[in-house]
């Protein structure tokens, strides 16, 4: 299942925080699955391809309100997970094999034949022991500072 959003064109949000929304739509969409499908689910798996986010989504420090209201937010139904012995496990996943980015930019009838849209990420066809690292401290990439001062600027 996908879900996708174009960024809002009325306002400059950063690229972080459209990832920490991503975020939130991806775990609001696992908890409406869980409650909605009749299956023993054990582990959700969550991937992100912003440092930022994920960092954000993990760090003990105060954050800006924005930053911090959707945070609460998404450890709020990670602890109904957790209250329902399900596990949850962030994944950073490289850009260049993000499809959901997909969604947002378009592809062409040729490309959509064959885009990774379908398959998903190679890694995803391998055991989960051979996926990527589920890291559970997500350090900030070199240059960024307390709630990331090193933002991208969304285009308007």
């Amino acid at each position: 299942m996908a879900k996708s959003l174009l960024a809002p064109t009325k306002q400059q949000v950063t690229m972080p925080r459209l990832e920490l929304l991503a975020s939130l739509i991806s775990v609001r969409l696992a908890r409406f699955l869980h409650l909605q499908l009749n299956l023993n689910i054990t582990t959700i798996h969550l991937f992100s391809d912003s440092l930022i986010a994920l960092h954000w989504i993990h760090s003990t420090r105060p954050l800006k309100r924005f930053v911090q209201n959707r945070v609460d937010q998404i450890r709020t139904i990670l602890a109904t997970f957790t209250s329902a012995d399900i596990q949850t496990k962030f994944y950073y996943v490289q850009s260049e094999i993000n499809p959901a980015d997909c969604a947002t930019r378009g592809l062409s009838k040729k490309e959509a034949k064959s885009h990774i849209w379908w398959q998903g990420p190679p890694f995803l066809q391998q055991p989960p022991s051979e996926w990527p690292k589920a890291e559970t401290d997500f350090a900030l990439p070199p240059g960024t500072g307390s709630e990331a001062k090193y933002e991208f600027r969304a285009i308007t």
